[in-house]
């Protein structure tokens, strides 16, 4: 499941980094690499960057364009302390994530505080162009294979398998709108009181707002009624936007465990399923590819994290 509408980041996103992001098919990829990732979202970009960053092969095969799913389809914030129903394990690799984004030097992270409606600050999180990051990996994570299916053709090392919500039993969908650009400077994240809503401003002024949960429905089409919606939470998070006309409006799938903890775990057959990160995708890449590579070198993967919590 994708989703419907256009995202705001099309339009925000540079023509070099769409290029990235859907590259022309390899003359002849390698067979036997070291490491297969099977899904090109964020998630498994940054398996894949992090595993060539230790010497491995990889080969990247994804069935569309790069980040055509929920990766491109996010609001972009990078809030580990907006998160505390996940517990403190999940928290600490997710302040690790946010360390490792901001040690990057080759996609824009800006700092930002949160705000909690109506006054609750919550300092250093931040946020990040979802397409402009996973340009980035794409051009450090070995050779892709876009517009592809056929992974029997591969005779890998070990497979990833980082396909999103075809690996777990519940997606959830969510509306995101975007605005006109505004002469507002924001200058922090605003969220609701329940977290449920979450306003971003871009660098172009647009103020991207979303985050609506609808795990009843599987319908991909933009309602207009739940646009609305947006709107008005947006108007009472940010009330200088009630004059900001809606420019853009987009649905996604989230893919979700039944305790809203992502799995990073491997399998009996050897192979690695790493899934399930809800609405904290962007924000948790970085850790995800660097607890995988890790494990391939032969490091424990984190106990809370396993599919075997479920059985």
């Amino acid at each position: 499941m994708k989703g419907a509408g256009r995202p705001v980041w099309d339009d925000e996103t540079s023509p070099a980094d769409l290029e990235a992001l859907d590259p022309p098919p390899p003359d002849e990829p390698p067979r036997t690499p070291d490491v297969l990732v099977v899904g090109g979202g964020i998630i498994g970009l940054s398996i894949a960057a992090a595993c060539t960053s230790r010497g491995m092969r990889v080969v990247v095969v994804e069935r569309e364009r790069l980040a055509g799913g929920a990766s491109g389809r996010a609001a972009g914030g990078l809030a580990p302390d907006a998160h505390p129903q996940a517990g403190p394990i999940w928290h600490t690799f997710a302040r690790r994530s946010l360390q490792l984004h901001l040690a990057q030097d080759d996609y824009a992270v800006e700092t930002l505080d949160l705000r909690v409606a109506p006054d609750a600050i919550v300092r250093d999180q931040a946020r990040v162009n979802p397409l402009e990051m996973a340009a980035a990996l794409a051009r450090r994570a070995g050779v892709i294979s876009t517009h592809a299916e056929d992974i029997d053709a591969f005779s890998a090392g070990v497979t990833v398998y980082a396909t999103g919500a075809e690996r777990t039993s519940h997606v959830v969908k969510g509306h995101l709108i975007a605005t006109s650009p505004a002469a507002l400077r924001m200058g922090e994240i605003v969220s609701s009181a329940d977290a449920g809503f979450l306003a971003i401003q871009l660098p172009s002024g647009r103020i991207v707002c979303g985050g609506t949960k609808e795990p009843d429905d599987t319908d991909a089409r933009v309602i207009g009624s739940t646009v609305d919606r947006v709107r008005t939470k947006l108007v009472e998070l940010v009330p200088q936007a009630s004059d900001l006309d809606v420019t853009h409006t987009w649905t996604c799938f989230r893919p979700k465990t039944s305790d809203e903890l992502p799995i990073i775990d491997r399998a009996d057959d050897g192979s690695f399923i790493v899934t399930g990160f809800y609405s904290t995708g962007i924000l948790m890449a970085p850790v995800a590819g660097e607890l995988v590579a890790d494990a391939l070198e032969g490091a424990e993967l984190p106990a809370a994290f396993s599919a075997k919590r479920f059985r």
